[in-house]
C-alpha cells in the first residue's frame, strides 16, 4: 500500500469533519480511500479523474466486491 500524503489525509480528515461524516464511520472511509488511491497507483490513474472512479468501481465488481462509492464519490467530487 502507498503512503497517503500527509495534506491529502489533512485535507480528507477536514472533508469529513466537515460534512459530518459519523466518526464511528471515519476509519471505513479511510480505508476505501486507501484502496482507491492503491488502486490508482497500481493502474497509473489520476485519483481526481472521474473516470478512475467508474475503474475502481468496475475492478471491485469484477472481483466481487460491494461497492463502496458512497465513501468516494462525495469526496472526489467535492474535491474534498
Amino acid at each position: 500500500m502507498i503512503k497517503r500524503p500527509k495534506a491529502l489525509a489533512d485535507k480528507f480528515n477536514d472533508w469529513l469533519e466537515r460534512e459530518a461524516v459519523d466518526v464511528r464511520r471515519h476509519g471505513e472511509y479511510r480505508k476505501w480511500l486507501r484502496y482507491y488511491l492503491d488502486f490508482c497507483h497500481k493502474y497509473g490513474h489520476g485519483y481526481l479523474d472521474e473516470r478512475s472512479l467508474g475503474l475502481f468501481t468496475e475492478k471491485l465488481k469484477d472481483n466481487g466486491q460491494r461497492s463502496y462509492l458512497h465513501c468516494l464519490i462525495p469526496t472526489m467530487s467535492s474535491g474534498f
